[in-house]
């Protein structure tokens, strides 16, 4: 007997991320404020078993997919890095030049241009993180035998 799966997909793309019975979900229903977190036990037609409750497909507004696309972590995580590297580098730079260095001119215009642009690029980096995915139109879930 086939085994029930849940398919997250894009309209107009090949790529979807499949949730299977046992799988340890994250999601947030229509209304809510919070995430829910639960393991999948039964697949139904238009709905998902844990536990305790059953979950409509059509009352989830979010599912957390970052622990089933390993691409979105390594991209926050890099976005994390450049961050901090920006801001290590500003205190780093004026701790050199005021403390070790003993300075007098005090141009600080390359160091904030250089942190300015890592700090930038690494918020980016974490706002192109796709770790939700949002059901709409276009996004859709489905459950097939």
């Amino acid at each position: 007997m086939a085994q029930s799966k849940m398919l997250l997909y894009k309209i107009g793309s090949e790529k979807t991320t499949v949730f299977e019975v046992d799988d340890e979900i994250r999601f947030k229903v229509k209304g809510s404020e919070f995430f829910n977190k639960t393991t999948i036990v039964q697949f139904s037609d238009s709905s998902f078993f844990s536990a305790d409750y059953e979950v409509l497909i059509g009352d989830i507004e979010k599912i957390d997919i970052r622990d089933k696309r390993p691409e979105s972590r390594s991209l926050g995580k890099l976005g994390s890095f450049f961050i901090y590297a920006g801001v290590f580098y500003a205190a780093g730079d004026v701790f050199n030049r005021e403390v070790i260095q003993d300075l007098d001119n005090h141009d600080y215009t390359n160091t904030a241009l250089i942190s300015g642009s890592l700090i930038g690029t690494g918020a980016v980096m974490k706002t192109l993180n796709k770790g939700y995915f949002r059901v709409n139109k276009k996004r859709r879930i489905k459950i097939i035998d």
